[in-house]
């Protein structure tokens, strides 16, 4: 993936047999520090493996090193969901 200010490309394989659609919307986002997000559109060649893609970032990431909303970000990125408990729900297990 190359980033040029907030517009970014690439391609990838994308692997299909079927004809249409040639174009899809997509998204990203970043695992890595400064976790962007970005919105994209997948250009697909019918009966072959490669994809090229170009979107924007909607959202830019962190401005600056925070590890709380870092450990948010990357939780996001990775499809994870927060098990925060309260003391109550600890002392339930604790039995």
């Amino acid at each position: 993936m190359k980033s040029f200010g907030s517009l970014y490309v690439g391609t990838l394989q994308y692997y299909h047999r079927d004809i249409l659609p040639v174009v899809e919307k997509g998204w990203t986002q970043e695992t890595d520090f400064p976790y962007k997000k970005g919105s994209c559109l997948v250009f697909r060649f019918p009966k072959t493996h490669p994809g090229f893609y170009v979107g924007f970032w909607t959202d830019k990431g962190l401005p600056g090193y925070d590890e709380e909303g870092a450990t948010a970000r990357l939780a996001s990125a990775m499809g994870l969901r927060n098990m925060e408990l309260t003391p109550d729900e600890i002392e339930d297990w604790n039995v």
